[in-house]
């Protein structure tokens, strides 16, 4: 796939556009789905970037995913100060979603540092 080349070899060799000739009218066309391709090659990529920045991708998910737990949390909280009842759903969504998040934003520190200590020793 061309994002695994332009990933995986940006800054070891020079990239330059050239221009080609292309034929859209090819009798077989492409063995693959389209949407599965494009599934694919977005994966790979969000692989990618999890891999070379932990700390983005899981920090990023965590973050949203504690800020929802914070607002169903105080959602829970106001709704049973105003009726004194205590609504389940949002009580349990916000104690869910706060430990994920503060999971996902964990993981991603310890895997922050353990790419900074592998750049340590690839040196």
């Amino acid at each position: 796939m061309e994002s695994d080349m332009i990933t995986f070899l940006a800054g070891k060799v020079r990239i330059k556009e050239v221009p080609i000739d292309v034929r859209y009218d090819v009798p077989n066309k492409h063995k693959k789905n389209p949407f599965a391709h494009g599934l694919g090659v977005l994966s790979s990529l969000i692989g990618f970037i999890g891999y070379k920045r932990p700390l983005f991708s899981f920090g990023l998910v965590g973050f949203v995913l504690t800020v929802i737990g914070l607002a169903s949390g105080f959602w829970a909280f106001s709704t049973y100060y105003i009726t004194n009842k205590l609504p389940y759903g949002p009580s349990i969504a916000s104690a869910l979603f706060l430990i994920l998040g503060l999971l996902f934003i964990t993981s991603g520190l310890i895997l922050n540092s353990l790419v900074q200590i592998m750049k340590l020793y690839r040196r």
